[in-house]
């Protein structure tokens, strides 16, 4: 599934369940899926629930719609390589279904383009990337960056949508003031063992990250999967509690235990989750979260026009 996070309960009681196999090969079975990715201490995940492994881990458990999308180009490298051998080891038909062209033309034999639901055009490989028909083909074939085409802007491109006007945009300037500086941010999580189910253990998910970002400016933080991207994130808006560090946004302490404050300096942090399941909260409508941040007044939710701008914009 494109969203592994909720698509199965323990893994070793999924693969019970839906391969049939006795208790006794069900270790063996998982022991193979999951080393082919490579997940770290595979053995131990068998009887761990998707919340508890790692956002890249979920993608990497199960391999259908969009496989690539979350992991890391090293993992990513692997599952290609998985499907392109059990492909070719079982005779397997394959339906890719990717965003990137570049993985079309390494995976494909042939290639079906979709617009508004219909198919506009089919062809094999060499035929839609050389020769496309339709001028919808032509938009993702000129969206693969080239290296001798590389150039940089003072401002973010709009996307291009076919049917569309292209919409102006105000250039964005880098600026020598300090927006947000991290230092030292450390955030442990306690393993708990025993009988009494004590801490035994803490695991660092992210440890002593410091750096500094000015206005106007992007910061790139990459990494390998489970390296602790994500607890970065979570943990600077302190969705998640850090152990150690000082966080500074425009001169707000965001560590400061003032509740009023932390709430008024979160209007101007955003997070872009990676599990869009969680990006919005199922039990609120989507006007609501900036209605209770003083984004939008009553009125205005209430205003289907204000609403259609909104979500427009």
């Amino acid at each position: 599934m494109q969203y592994p996070g909720v698509n199965f309960t323990s893994v070793a009681v999924k693969v019970e369940l839906s391969d049939h196999v006795s208790p006794g090969l069900i270790f063996q079975v998982i022991d193979l899926r999951f080393h082919s990715p490579d997940i770290p201490e595979a053995e131990r995940r068998l009887d761990q629930y998707p919340h508890e492994l790692s956002d890249g881990m979920r993608q990497r458990v199960v391999i259908a719609d969009e496989p690539t999308t979350a992991p890391d180009v090293t993992i990513q490298a692997e599952i290609l390589a998985l499907m392109d051998r059990l492909k070719r080891e079982t005779g397997t038909a394959v339906i890719f279904i990717p965003h990137e062209m570049a993985l079309v033309a390494r995976m494909a034999d042939r290639v079906v383009v979709m617009f508004r639901g219909n198919k506009v055009e089919e062809g094999s490989v060499e035929q839609i990337f050389e020769a496309p028909e339709h001028q919808y083909t032509n938009a993702p074939l000129a969206a693969v960056p080239k290296s001798d085409e590389m150039r940089g802007t003072a401002h973010p491109e709009p996307m291009k949508l076919l049917g569309h006007d292209e919409s102006a945009v105000k250039p964005i300037t880098g600026s020598e003031d300090l927006l947000l500086s991290v230092q030292g941010l450390t955030t442990r999580f306690p393993v708990k063992g025993g009988f009494f189910r004590r801490t035994i253990a803490n695991v660092h998910a992210v440890k002593g990250l410091s750096f500094t970002l000015n206005k106007g400016c992007t910061l790139g933080l990459v990494g390998e999967s489970g390296c602790g991207k994500s607890t970065a994130g979570h943990s600077i808006l302190r969705l998640v509690e850090p152990s150690v560090g000082a966080v500074d946004l425009d001169g707000v302490d965001i560590m400061a235990p003032d509740a009023a404050a932390l709430r008024r300096a979160r209007v101007d942090m955003q997070m872009v989750f990676q599990d869009p399941f969680a990006t919005l909260n199922p039990q609120m409508k989507v006007a609501e979260p900036m209605r209770n941040y003083g984004l939008v007044s009553r009125s205005e939710m209430d205003d289907r026009s204000y609403a259609r701008k909104l979500v427009t914009a």
